[in-house]
C-alpha cells in the first residue's frame, strides 16, 4: 500500500507546530484557572451550612466535567434521583462559553430534575413547569428534564482575568437558585406530587 502525502493543510500545522503546542497550554491554564475559580466557590458555598441545607451539597469533582450542581429532595418516590438540582453548566467549552464567542454556548445556570429525566414523561414536566414559580430571570427549558435555565451574560476579558469578578459571575446565578430552592421546597415537593396524579 501507498503511503499518501500530506496535503496542505497538515503541512501548514507542521510549519506551525509551535504556535499550535503554545496555544494548547494557554487553553489548559485558562480552563484550570476557571476550574479553580469555580472549586473555591463550590468549598465556599458549602462551607455556609446555614444557607445550604439541600440533601446533597456542590461536588466540585464535576467541575472538570463542564458543571456545578447541588440536588434537593433525593430519592423522589423510591427512586435513586433526586427531584431537582440545580447548577451551572457549560464552562468545560473554554473562554469563549464565558466572553462569548459564536463558536460554542454560552455559559448557563439551570434547575434540572433527574426524577422526570428518568421517567421520560414530557407531558408531566411540561405540567410541572407551567406550575412553578421560575426563579428570577429563569425562562422555561426546552430539554428533557430540565425545568428552567438563564444563559449567562458574556463577562468582559478584564472582568474574566480577575478573580473576584469571576466569582461573582458564577456566584450571582447561584444565589437566585438557592435562594429561590430554599423558599420554595415544600412547593415544588407538592406540585410534583400533584403533577404524577
Amino acid at each position: 500500500m501507498r503511503i499518501k502525502e500530506l496535503d496542505t493543510s497538515h503541512r501548514c500545522l507542521l510549519q506551525h507546530l509551535e504556535t499550535f503546542r503554545k496555544m494548547m497550554t494557554s487553553y489548559e491554564e485558562i480552563r484550570g484557572y476557571v476550574n479553580g475559580v469555580l472549586q473555591e466557590m463550590a468549598r465556599d458555598l458549602n462551607q455556609q451550612s446555614s444557607l445550604l441545607k439541600f440533601d446533597e451539597k456542590f461536588d466540585e469533582k464535576t467541575i472538570p466535567k463542564g458543571y456545578l450542581e447541588a440536588s434537593d429532595i433525593q430519592a423522589w418516590k423510591g427512586t435513586n434521583d433526586a427531584l431537582v438540582s440545580i447548577g451551572l453548566e457549560g464552562f468545560d467549552q473554554g473562554l469563549g462559553a464565558i466572553v462569548g464567542s459564536s463558536a460554542v454556548d454560552q455559559c448557563r445556570a439551570f434547575v434540572y430534575s433527574r426524577y422526570y429525566w428518568s421517567i421520560n414523561n414530557d407531558t408531566a414536566i411540561d405540567q410541572l413547569r407551567r406550575k412553578l414559580r421560575s426563579p428570577q430571570g429563569f425562562v422555561a427549558a426546552k430539554q428533557r428534564g430540565y425545568l428552567f435555565t438563564k444563559e449567562l451574560d458574556e463577562l468582559s476579558i478584564e472582568d474574566f482575568c480577575n478573580p473576584q469578578a469571576l466569582t461573582k459571575y458564577f456566584r450571582e446565578p447561584l444565589n437566585l437558585l438557592i435562594d429561590w430552592l430554599t423558599k420554595d421546597r415544600e412547593a415544588i415537593r407538592r406540585t410534583a406530587e400533584l403533577t404524577r396524579k
